[in-house]
């Protein structure tokens, strides 16, 4: 058994492999159910239900210590691919031997902030970019986990079709 330590290294490519200079790091997209609160006859007060495969905007941040060259090529409304690969770093719970895993995040969307941040003399420029996310997949070591894709009613997690049930109803 693994147990996960922590993220040894990550890059994060756009289009075609174009590595992302000056990244500094990235916030990935928040899965939060849309939900309703329902109350009545036979509940003691509310319950909160979350909808089968409906959730909020999705947004994928990415920090940057510098503007320079890649970051400012982007356009606001435009659609693109992003990598996220890394190294995740883990140790054998029976022989503390350490490993790395494969990990990688494939998102799609169109860029929807460009931020050019704060600037101080001797310091960091403070910059991001925000992308409305359409599309997410993560993998583990070349498995598939997780496939999201709102436009084509595609929500998968483990190999289960999450949706199935819903696409079925209403077809």
């Amino acid at each position: 058994m693994r147990a996960p330590l922590l993220t040894a290294q990550f890059n994060v490519f756009v289009d075609g492999g174009k590595k992302l200079l000056g990244l500094a790091d990235v916030t990935l997209p928040n899965f939060e159910a849309l939900s309703e609160t329902i109350t009545g006859a036979g509940i003691m007060g509310e319950l909160e239900i979350p909808a089968v495969g409906q959730f909020s905007a999705m947004n994928f941040v990415m920090n940057f210590r510098s503007m320079l060259d890649v970051p400012l090529t982007f356009a606001v409304s435009k659609a693109y691919h992003f990598d996220l690969r890394s190294a995740q770093s883990y140790e054998e719970t029976t022989t503390y031997e350490r490993g790395e895993a494969k990990e990688r995040y494939s998102v799609r969307g169109p860029v929807r902030v460009i931020n050019h941040g704060n600037r101080a003399p001797n310091g960091l420029w403070e910059a991001s970019i925000e992308i409305a996310v359409r599309r997410v997949e993560h993998y583990m070591d070349g498995k598939l986990l997780l496939e999201f894709d709102p436009l084509n009613d595609v929500y998968r997690v483990n190999g289960q079709d999450i949706y199935a049930q819903v696409r079925a109803a209403i077809s």
